[in-house]
């Protein structure tokens, strides 16, 4: 199939931002023709974490002609991690480019009871598939309520998560050299092999730290919060793996 537009659904704390610099922009750079639909640029190379343009979940602009590519990583560790920069960008912790200027430690009953309380963080990379993050009242829907629930739109979610082209665990991204991934995309848009070897991985020590405190028993009673995202994520047949 001829693709005329590439999108990157780009869900936070998945190393979205990497894949771009990597994979995503070498190939608009090296071939015009190919339509850009994700994060501007301009917006990821500073870091800006405006979530209706970093991260815009499923956008109506995406046509049987577009190449979507997502990266989704486990559940509980991408919130962890999505709690943990939320605090550290409050309090400056880090600088503009997503960098950690300094650890914290947080308290993992003060994070566990925020999951509880917070709606807005329950299956949130599924809702990255239903929702237009770009578009208002979607984002505002992300944040007040658990509608995601009905049927109709868990139908509308994994039809969305067949429908694209490339889909790859965070886990896998970190093992893989970046060439094979870019092979296997510029091979499915029949274009030519480039890609660029971004030395910086933007790891926050302080996430690994709170990860690290959730005992067994508290991973368990947290993944009611992320059913469906675990029902993606453990299902295998749906992602990228090297030959």
């Amino acid at each position: 199939m001829k693709y005329d537009s590439l999108y990157f659904l780009h869900i936070p704390k998945t190393g979205g931002r990497y894949f771009l610099k990597s994979i995503v922009y070498p190939i608009h750079d090296n071939n015009p023709d190919i339509k850009e639909m994700h994060t501007p640029k301009e917006f990821a190379d500073k870091g800006k974490e405006l979530i209706q343009v970093v991260h815009r979940g499923w956008i109506p602009d995406i046509t049987d002609n577009t190449y979507v590519a997502s990266i989704l990583r486990d559940p509980i560790k991408r919130a962890v991690s999505h709690y943990v920069y939320t605090i550290a960008n409050r309090i400056s912790s880090v600088d503009d480019d997503g960098q950690e200027k300094a650890v914290i430690h947080l308290d993992k009953k003060l994070f566990m009871e925020t999951l509880e309380k917070s709606p807005k963080w329950h299956n949130y990379s599924s809702k990255n598939f239903l929702y237009d993050m770009s578009n208002y009242k979607d984002f505002i829907s992300l944040s007040d309520n658990d509608k995601i629930l009905d049927s109709k739109s868990i139908d509308i979610l994994f039809s969305r998560v067949k429908r694209t082209n490339f889909l790859m665990k965070t886990e896998t991204f970190k093992k893989v050299d970046i060439s094979e991934i870019s092979k296997k995309v510029s091979s499915d848009l029949s274009v030519g092999n480039v890609f660029y070897v971004d030395q910086t991985r933007y790891i926050i020590q302080s996430s690994n730290i709170l990860y690290n405190s959730l005992s067994e028993s508290d991973k368990k009673s947290l993944t009611k919060y992320f059913e469906l995202d675990y029902e993606i994520y453990n299902d295998d047949s749906l992602f990228w793996t090297p030959n």
